[in-house]
């Protein structure tokens, strides 16, 4: 689960994908939410994206691309372990989110 918004200090705005694929965004009560992440210091840290990006489905070139980003994209780093590739989650104009890999050097 991502928080995408900590505006309201009772309710979060959060997204979640099942191991199906499917998003889910919504409302939480900050009273049963615990953040955190394997790097906490850059959970929800938010990026642009410099040129039009590969989303992949790992972290590398070797990976399949799940979605095409726009030049400009707004994304949320959910991970950046690795240096190189992290691991973001993007949300077009429709609502429709992707989660993969982009590469660390055409992220602003």
């Amino acid at each position: 689960m991502t928080v995408l918004d900590k505006g309201n200090s009772s309710w979060y705005k959060v997204s979640y994908t099942g191991s199906s694929g499917d998003t889910w965004t919504g409302y939480a009560s900050a009273a049963y939410l615990t953040t955190g992440s394997a790097n906490a210091s850059d959970a929800s840290a938010t990026a642009t994206t410099a040129c039009a990006l590969n989303l992949r489905s790992g972290a590398g070139t070797s990976y399949s691309v799940v979605k095409v980003l726009p030049k400009g994209a707004a994304v949320t780093v959910l991970d950046k372990s690795n240096s190189s590739w992290y691991k973001v989650s993007y949300t077009d104009a429709s609502g429709k989110s992707w989660t993969g890999y982009a590469s660390a050097r055409y992220l602003q």
